[in-house]
């Protein structure tokens, strides 16, 4: 038993190790071509990468997703998932064959997992930033319209906002791109490029359109704003109007058999004892 789970241990361990040399091929590639120096780091990295400035499960998850997107990384993570289902079998004590059944089933449902995760996460951000979106283009205006320049605004602004929000982490990667140099019509591109989302993109087309045709950007961002939180309401008012069918089956599950154990229990007693009373005198004939 205890070869088998040594052997176990090592297939997952083997299989482990197959995703990270996958997942980092390209740095591992681009580490022999420069003769196993190390890439250097250029003194302004690429705005424009996916990953720049992530950390920590945000970098995994963004590399993840690239992974997944590939069919190499598909059948990189069924493999590791029949090897985690072949492990476990196996130290279980199931023989070999059904043990191969289970690392298939593994297989499958550790790629259908990783799709969702990454769905899900996907549709969390974009939520956290239409929710927000609307809120930041107000409190830009509004600076503006005090007197502040568009850089001047979003400095304050980011200031004040939660860096690790991810609208604000894009706006912030927007800021600096427009400290480095770069025109306000790129940095603008480069925010709607990173974000991925509808609403920023329009926001972004009429900021590029306003700019260069001389436009004022604080009565655009007002009147997107405006747009925004009506739909934000809109939203919510289908969801509340959604919400008593979806409390429906929760209520027949938990509250109304309490109802019915309530109102009808003292009735369905009173029919029991005539019913014993009945059949007493009966059997009394």
């Amino acid at each position: 038993m205890g070869v088998v789970l040594a052997a176990a241990f090592l297939l997952l361990l083997g299989a482990t190790g197959w995703v990270v040399l996958e997942m980092r091929r390209d740095a591992l590639r681009e580490r022999l071509l420069f003769g196993l120096e190390g890439a250097q780091q250029e003194e302004r990295e690429d705005l424009s990468a996916g990953d720049y400035g992530l950390r920590g499960p945000a970098w995994f998850f963004y590399h993840l997703s690239g992974f997944l997107s590939t069919w190499r990384g598909r059948v990189t993570v069924m493999a590791v998932g029949a090897a985690a289902g072949f492990a476990g079998a196996l130290a279980s004590g199931t023989a070999a064959l059904p043990a191969s059944g289970v690392a298939v089933a593994s297989g499958f449902a550790g790629l259908a997992a990783s799709v969702w995760l990454l769905r899900m996460r996907a549709n969390a951000r974009t939520q956290r930033i239409k929710r927000e979106l609307p809120n930041a283009l107000e409190l830009l205006a509004a600076v503006m319209e005090g007197g502040q320049g568009f850089e001047a605004a979003l400095s304050y602004l980011l200031r004040e906002a939660d860096a690790a929000h991810p609208l604000y982490f894009d706006l912030n990667v927007m800021n600096e791109a427009m400290r480095r140099g770069q025109r306000r019509t790129d940095a603008l591109r480069l925010w709607a490029q990173r974000c991925n989302v509808l609403e920023v993109s329009d926001v972004t087309s009429a900021l590029i359109q306003a700019d260069i045709s001389g436009g004022s950007l604080g009565r655009v961002l007002h009147h997107h704003a405006r747009a925004l939180f009506r739909d934000n309401e809109a939203e919510i008012q289908r969801r509340a109007e959604r919400l008593p069918i979806r409390m429906l089956f929760p209520m027949l599950f938990t509250i109304f058999p309490a109802i019915l154990v309530v109102a009808a229990m003292p009735s369905w007693l009173r029919v029991v004892r005539v019913l014993e009373q009945v059949l007493q005198g009966m059997r009394g004939l």
